[in-house]
């Protein structure tokens, strides 16, 4: 049996808030140690203020953001088909939320 290979690319989604994604930055830490060349990109549903917190955090490669809510359905379905063309080999979510604009 061969071992599996660790993922390139990994996807972390904090859409709640700002105050979430702070508090999942040790995560973050925890992935880029785990998995040093990849690259982990993090999606954030709000602009500014996940952006100041995420901003020169050497553990995230690129940010991504998208509002939802905003946005609408159909726009938002093509913005998630754009995500899975980027071909995520590990997808997690850091403060799941029960709200279901949120899922």
């Amino acid at each position: 049996m061969t071992a599996a290979r660790p993922p390139e690319r990994i996807l972390a989604i904090s859409l709640a808030g700002a105050g979430d994604t702070l508090l999942a930055t040790p995560v973050l830490r925890e992935l880029r140690t785990a998995f040093p060349t990849a690259a982990i990109d993090v999606l954030t549903m709000q602009g500014a203020v996940p952006r100041e917190v995420l901003d020169g955090n050497p553990c995230v490669s690129t940010w991504l953001h998208f509002d939802f809510l905003r946005e609408g359905r159909a726009r938002s379905v093509a913005f998630c088909l754009s995500l899975r063309r980027r071909a995520y080999d590990l997808s997690l979510t850091l403060m799941p939320q029960n709200r279901i604009e949120y899922n």
